[in-house]
């Protein structure tokens, strides 16, 4: 996609070869700094609350909240450069299991999801400053900032209400987050209001540009309630 905008300011004297930096969408003018050439631009990432997500779907993970990066160096100054774009985001997969439970008849067992509450140590929604380099990115917050995703109002594939789990298969929901280091740290995952807590195994990432599974096995508690309680395994 070719860029339509208008850049204006400082281009009438520029080196011989250049570094450019695409971020696209930024919610303010991006800065420099000539002593350590970095790039800080503010972007808003992933959304608080969700609703009407589909199992397996991606097509909400796209839009102003979804932003990318593009670094292009040692580009002639008479040339245009162009960009190979990369997200800023970390996208998260959260696999939900229905593990059955072998003393219980399968049919009595199908978990229905209505809603998913996901908990960081960490603000991971909202604004952010973020510092783009070659090797690496930092990000700040920015006002705006919360620590969890929820998605209420599941649907199916095909649109039906709530997302229903046969014993021994899963479904998976995905959304998006600012990129952090979740190592021994602990996570919050809620489902239909039944909260359980996860201790994050060492080296765990969420990394800009990708997917980071999360496998949560659950099964109903007994006797059944007319809310489904889940029994966390």
């Amino acid at each position: 996609q070719t860029f339509a905008g208008e850049l204006t300011g400082g281009f009438d004297n520029l080196p011989e070869t250049n570094n450019w930096v695409c971020i696209y969408p930024s919610s303010a003018q991006c800065s420099s700094s000539a002593s350590t050439a970095n790039i800080i631009a503010k972007v808003t990432i992933g959304h608080s609350s969700l609703s009407g997500i589909k199992r397996g779907d991606l097509s909400h993970i796209a839009g102003t909240n979804h932003p990318m990066y593009g670094i292009k160096n040692n580009v002639p100054k008479e040339k245009t450069p162009k960009f190979k774009m990369s997200h800023l985001y970390a996208l998260v997969a959260l696999e939900i299991v229905n593990v059955g439970d072998g003393n219980k008849n399968d049919d009595d067992q199908n978990i229905t999801i209505q809603s998913v509450k996901f908990t960081a140590p960490d603000n991971i929604i909202g604004d952010f400053n973020v510092i783009v380099t070659d090797d690496k990115h930092s990000f700040s917050g920015a006002g705006n900032n919360v620590s969890s995703v929820e998605l209420n109002g599941l649907k199916e594939a095909d649109g039906t209400t709530n997302i229903t789990i046969a014993p021994h298969e899963s479904a998976v929901l995905y959304f998006a987050i600012k990129p952090y280091d979740a190592s021994g740290k602990e996570l919050k995952i809620t489902i239909n209001g039944s909260e359980k807590k996860v201790r994050m195994p060492e080296n765990t990432r969420f990394v800009e540009g990708k997917k980071t599974t999360l496998r949560v096995p659950v099964k109903l508690s007994y006797p059944k309630e007319s809310t489904e309680a889940l029994a966390f395994l």
